[in-house]
């Protein structure tokens, strides 16, 4: 039965199939991180092309049809442009949404950690780039996920990820 759905999340991974077509993971307060495909997405005529970029904020009309979801259109609600235009907060902003994809469950809505999310990508456009902003952050959503009950430091942070998805962090 085709169900169809309007959603608001961020697309956390964007990985190009064969053809024109492309898997996204979003992360929507609704239904939590979801894998959706969007057919026909890398056709130069596309419209949802700019809009489905990593980091960036969109509503969504999505398709459910025998479990799966299918991309229908997007409208762009923010690119986060004051944190795209500084490498430095792309790498922050990269990382967040790597660790953020490996650690969330599919299907399961995760209000706490969407709110965390929402606040670390306004707080990294607003102030200058800092490793401490991206390190309370990452507390914050281990905890709120249950994968820790206590802040850590620094490196601690870093090592405690990297065995929780099992592989190393790209550079911080």
């Amino acid at each position: 039965m085709r169900q169809s759905l309007k959603t608001r999340g961020f697309v956390l991974k964007k990985k190009p199939l064969l053809n024109r077509d492309i898997i996204l993971s979003l992360f929507s307060e609704a239904f939590g991180k979801i894998n959706v495909f969007a057919h026909g997405a890398r056709t130069i005529t596309s419209r949802r092309l700019s809009h489905i970029d990593t980091g960036n904020f969109i509503t969504a009309e999505i398709d459910k049809r025998e479990g799966r979801y299918y991309l229908k259109e997007t409208k762009l609600i923010s690119g986060f442009s004051q944190i795209k235009s500084n490498k430095s907060k792309v790498n922050y902003l990269s990382v967040f949404l790597f660790i953020l994809n490996k650690i969330l469950p599919e299907g399961q809505r995760e209000e706490r950690a969407y709110i965390i999310l929402k606040n670390f990508l306004i707080e990294i456009s607003k102030k200058s780039e800092n490793l401490n902003v991206i390190n309370k952050y990452l507390n914050k959503l281990i905890i709120a996920l249950g994968y820790s009950n206590e802040e850590m430091g620094d490196e601690r942070i870093t090592s405690f990820i990297e065995d929780v998805i099992g592989e190393k962090l790209p550079y911080i």
